[in-house]
């Protein structure tokens, strides 16, 4: 018998450019921690996303000299859910970027694609534009 939730690594990588995960058919992802590394000294940023709607972002200045843990490294935790046929996605701007996206694959034979009917809310802030750029991100 099948275990029917299983802890999962969804993303690791050191590569710049887009990644990729898409949840499988009649499961249900819960991603619980996005840890992103750099050795420093040069500036960058990351970004990791369910669908079109992020969940995580660091930005990497120019080290100045100063080897400093808060400045290399950015952990997330959190409960963030993927439904069947949806992307859990990375990008990074520059090489050497390390990141793990892990979390929970369960067994979900409800085939749904998205929330329930009805629980979709209104932004609280529907006139402030969406940054089109991930650097363009409010701090």
């Amino acid at each position: 018998m099948p275990w029917p939730t299983y802890s999962e690594r969804f993303l690791h990588h050191t590569a710049k450019g887009p990644w990729y995960y898409t949840v499988p058919a009649k499961h249900r992802a819960v991603v619980t921690s996005c840890l992103i590394v750099t050795s420093g000294g040069v500036a960058g940023w990351c970004v990791v996303a369910i669908g079109a709607i992020y969940i995580c972002y660091a930005d990497f200045l120019p080290n100045p000299g100063v080897y400093d843990r808060e400045y290399r490294n950015h952990l997330y935790e959190m409960r963030a859910v993927a439904y069947q046929g949806e992307q859990i996605s990375s990008a990074a701007s520059i090489d050497g970027i390390h990141l793990t996206v892990s979390g929970y694959l369960l067994e979900d034979n409800t085939e749904r694609t998205g929330p329930p009917a009805g629980a979709a809310t209104l932004p609280s802030q529907p006139d402030i534009p969406l940054p089109e750029d991930p650097g363009e991100l409010p701090a």
